[in-house]
């Protein structure tokens, strides 16, 4: 019997990131020897098992056959002779697919300390896709599931900040699995899995940016994605605002109330809020999260100028939000709007600023002098300031 540290623990170990969980996988062992030592399964037909003591993760080394659609459609093989390589082969990413070997079921030494990078088990690449920052699949079996597209935005959001970006190779793969239809096999359920854990890093805009990037915003979100194509503005600054976000640490129904900013129409009597609602639905998104982005989306201006509300308006929304007992679901819906307007009227200051500045003496009349080329300048400016001014936002 051989164990392994494996997966996100080694791989955040050679970031010098915290490690949150260690998974485990063991070589040359049956569910019968595992029980024998204290350990319970996770399901009576998934080869995992909970750690005694621990309870860290410990599966059987296994492999895995495409049966079907989706990622449900996969036949598991687990015994004891399935070798590690085998095991990592089936995983998503390079940088996911590595190992090192640990001394038995109870050695959990490399919970205390860092260990060498020159014992790392690393049969496809890992080790070196992390120097060069790179997201890239292990194998082609990556287009059997399409939850790993998912994966790979996410992990493009977590590992953004490092310079990670998404390997050519496995861009196209992606393409590859919309053609073939496998991204049409997505559950809801999945889908928003795996955005809220993407929700939960700095540079969560990048999730959504790659999935554009990436050309399948389209399959897996197709309301948000035809609100992007609508008003290309308004995404820019849902994903600044994202950012921003982020770097306030700003709770996670917050930012995503910040997504459902690109649903608010700056038209009279053009409601957008059934789109709004059938894309949370579309990904079951929890009822907290899909109330707040439907109150930002519905009464936007009127957060937009409280302070200048009327006494009947500003009571309605006290009354909508129920206020006078809790005022938290007002007071986020605010701090979103105030954070988006901050990211708009920073992005006209430097609409302004750049524009601006690119009006000189060589566009004035070469005859005047002096003050006279100021004055001149200062006109056009005005002129342009009142032009940018006047352009819809």
């Amino acid at each position: 019997m051989q164990v392994y540290l494996v997966g996100g623990a080694v791989r955040d170990y050679v970031l010098a990131r915290e490690v949150t969980e260690h998974d485990y996988v063991v070589v040359g062992a049956t569910p019968e020897q595992m029980l024998e030592l204290g350990f319970s399964q996770v399901g009576a037909d998934f080869p995992v098992f909970l750690h005694p003591k621990t309870h860290d993760e410990y599966a059987l080394a296994r492999t895995e056959r495409k049966s079907g659609n989706g990622y449900l459609g996969f036949k598991v093989h687990a015994d004891a002779a399935v070798t590690l390589e085998e095991d990592l082969a089936r995983r998503d990413l390079t940088i996911n697919a590595m190992a090192i070997e640990v001394n038995g079921l109870f050695d959990c030494s490399f919970k205390q300390g860092k260990f060498d990078t020159r014992d790392i088990i690393d049969p496809y690449g890992g080790l070196a896709d992390i120097e060069q920052k790179k997201l890239r699949h292990v194998s082609i079996a990556f287009v059997e599931d399409p939850v790993r597209v998912l994966r790979l935005a996410r992990f493009a959001s977590r590992y953004a900040p490092l310079g990670f970006t998404v390997d050519e190779s496995t861009a196209k793969l992606t393409s590859q699995m919309k053609a073939a239809g496998e991204l049409s096999h997505l559950v809801a359920e999945r889908v928003w899995s795996e955005t809220s854990k993407a929700l939960t890093q700095a540079w969560s805009d990048i999730y959504f940016d790659t999935l554009c990037q990436l050309n399948v915003l389209d399959v897996i979100m197709p309301k948000l994605y035809q609100a992007s194509i609508d008003n290309p503005s308004q995404w820019q600054l849902m994903l600044s605002a994202l950012r921003m976000a982020g770097e306030q640490q700003a709770h996670n129904v917050m930012k995503f109330a910040l997504i459902a900013t690109c649903f608010k129409s700056d038209q009279p009597y053009h409601n957008r809020t059934c789109e709004y609602l059938e894309f949370c639905q579309g990904l079951k998104v929890p009822k907290n999260a899909e109330r707040l982005g439907l109150f930002i989306v519905e009464h936007f201006d009127e957060l937009k100028n409280f302070d200048h509300l009327t006494a009947d308006r500003l009571f309605e929304l006290l009354r909508l939000t129920n206020s006078l007992k809790d005022t938290s679901l007002l007071e986020q819906a605010l701090q979103v709007v105030h954070l988006y307007q901050q990211v708009k009227q920073t992005a006209l200051l430097a609409t302004i600023k750049t524009q601006l500045t690119q009006i000189s003496a060589k566009d004035v009349a070469s005859e005047l002098t002096g003050k006279q080329i100021g004055e001149a300048i200062d006109k056009l400016r005005l002129q342009k300031l009142e032009e940018i001014l006047n352009q819809p936002r």
